[in-house]
């Protein structure tokens, strides 16, 4: 296991989850909205971590396959002017 980390939050928070609903069943507690809107967060976000990467594993440590063979010379012309990083854009024509 590569991701221990976040594997063990997102474990920890599904576990959280399931143990308040689990609690609520065996009291016979019917929660708020809110409450179950909170309990759903909570599980939702332990999905997450369990299936997210840690920040010092790399995609190819994680198993993922580079993108093969495309540079940024593959690109076409009026894509070129992006850079590379996810910043804003050079020109917007």
């Amino acid at each position: 296991m590569k991701s221990w980390k976040t594997t063990v939050g997102g474990i920890g928070g599904i576990l959280a989850a399931l143990a308040t609903v689990l609690a609520w069943v065996s009291k016979g507690y019917v929660p708020s909205m809110e409450e179950a809107a909170l309990v759903f967060a909570a599980f939702s976000n332990g999905i997450s971590g369990f299936f997210a990467r840690d920040d010092n594993v790399t995609s190819e440590q994680a198993g993922l396959k580079p993108v093969s063979g495309v540079t940024i010379q593959d690109l076409p012309p009026e894509r070129k002017d992006i850079r590379i990083g996810g910043s804003i854009p050079k020109s917007v024509e």
